[in-house]
C-alpha cells in the first residue's frame, strides 16, 4: 500500500505541475491569438445626469469589474494604446464619484487599457492644477513604464458621446484635445479650451516639459502649454463637428482655494519675452513637492501631495537667458504681482 501511495502524491503533484505549464503556455497562446482591439466605439449618445443620493458604495458596486487601483484592460482583444488618466482634485468628492461612476464604462466601451489616478493637494491653501497634472504623470510614469499615452481630464467634465475616441495620436508631433463643444457655452466655440480633456504622449510630454509650475489659482495653465506646443511645432487636433463632440460640466461655485488668477496672461507674455525657451527650466524638471501616500482604491489609484510655493515662485530667478540668471529684482519689477494671491505654506 505505502508503495501505491507514494508514487500517486508524485503523480499528481507531477501532474499538477504540468497543469500550471501548460493553463500558462494556453494563456500566451491565446493572447497571441487575440486581434487588436477596434477603436470604433457604439454611436452612442448619453444623456449626462447627477444624482442627488450618490453613494461611494453604489459607485464601486455599479464598476465591480474594475481592478484595484482604477485598473481595466478587455480580455477578447488587444488594447492599442496604454493609457493614464490623470485627475487633479481637491474637495470635490461628489464630482469624483460621478466621474468614476461615468468614466470608467465610457472607457470599457472602448475597450481601452487605462488606469485612473487621482492626484490631490493637501497644501498650499492655493491651488495648482498645473503642478499636480505634472506629479500625476511623473508617478503614473514610475508605477507603469509601459505606459504610453496621458490623458489630462477635469473631474468635472463629462464626454456626451461614445463616438469621442479617448487616445493618444499616432502623429508624433500632434496632441488630441477633446473637450470643445461644452453646455457651459453652449456647445459653441467662442471660448478656445484648451483644457477639459486633453490626450498627450509620454515623448511629447517630455519634450515641452510638461506644464508650469507658476499658475496659482484658476487659469492660465492650459494657455501655457498650448504655447509649449506652438514653441515646439506640435500641432493640436480638435473636433470640429460639434454633434459628435459635446461635453457637459458640472456647474459648481468656484473654490475659495482656487480663485481666478487675473495675471495669468501677463505670466506667459513676460517669460516668452525674457527667454524663448523658458519652458526648459519651469516643468518636469522643476517640480518640488511631498508625497504622503499612495494608495489604490477599487476605482482608482490616490497620491496625496503637498507642493513647495516658496520653491516655485524662486523658479522665476532662475530663468536663463544666454546662460546668465536674470535679477530677482529685474523679474519681480517685470512681472507686477505674478503670483497674485498670497500663497500660504
Amino acid at each position: 500500500m505505502k508503495h501505491f501511495v507514494k508514487p500517486t502524491l508524485f503523480g499528481l503533484t507531477f501532474g499538477f505541475f504540468i497543469l500550471i505549464l501548460y493553463t500558462k503556455h494556453d494563456t500566451i497562446y491565446y493572447k497571441k491569438l487575440l486581434r487588436k482591439c477596434h477603436l470604433d466605439s457604439p454611436k452612442d449618445h448619453h444623456n449626462v445626469t447627477f444624482p442627488k443620493n450618490i453613494k461611494w458604495k453604489n459607485v464601486q458596486k455599479d464598476n465591480e469589474n474594475v481592478k484595484l487601483g482604477g485598473i481595466w484592460e478587455p480580455d477578447e482583444c488587444i488594447p492599442d494604446q496604454r493609457m493614464a488618466i490623470i485627475i487633479p482634485y481637491r474637495d470635490r468628492s461628489t464630482h469624483l464619484m460621478y466621474f468614476l461612476d461615468y468614466m470608467h464604462p465610457f472607457l470599457q466601451r472602448q475597450k481601452l487599457s487605462y488606469r485612473i489616478f487621482v492626484i490631490e493637494q493637501k497644501r498650499p491653501f492655493l491651488f495648482n492644477k498645473a503642478s499636480l497634472m505634472n506629479i500625476g504623470f511623473k508617478i503614473a510614469s514610475e508605477l507603469d513604464e509601459q505606459l504610453e499615452c496621458f490623458i489630462f481630464h477635469d473631474v468635472d467634465i463629462f464626454p456626451e458621446n461614445d463616438q469621442i475616441l479617448y487616445k493618444c495620436s499616432k502623429d508624433d508631433q500632434e496632441v488630441m484635445h477633446f473637450s470643445d463643444f461644452v453646455d457651459k457655452y453652449n456647445y459653441t466655440t467662442v471660448f478656445i479650451l484648451n483644457g477639459g480633456a486633453l490626450a498627450v504622449t509620454k515623448e511629447l510630454f517630455k519634450k515641452v516639459n510638461g506644464y508650469s509650475n507658476l499658475y496659482w489659482g484658476w487659469g492660465g495653465e492650459d494657455n501655457n502649454l498650448v504655447q509649449r506646443f506652438k514653441d515646439n511645432n506640435i500641432t493640436i487636433h480638435r473636433c470640429k463637428n460639434s454633434t459628435n463632440c459635446k461635453y457637459t460640466m458640472i456647474k459648481h461655485v468656484r473654490d475659495a482655494g482656487n480663485p481666478t488668477n487675473h495675471n495669468q496672461n501677463k505670466i506667459i507674455k513676460v517669460l516668452e519675452k525674457e527667454d524663448p525657451v523658458y519652458f526648459k527650466h519651469d516643468g518636469l524638471t522643476t517640480l518640488n513637492f511631498t508625497l504622503h501616500k499612495i494608495k489604490e482604491f477599487p476605482l482608482f489609484t490616490w497620491v496625496y501631495v503637498s507642493l513647495d510655493a516658496s520653491t516655485y515662485n524662486r523658479s522665476l530667478v532662475d530663468i536663463r537667458q544666454d546662460g546668465k540668471h536674470i535679477a530677482k529684482d529685474q523679474v519681480y519689477e517685470k512681472i507686477p504681482q505674478i503670483f497674485h494671491f498670497k500663497v500660504k505654506t
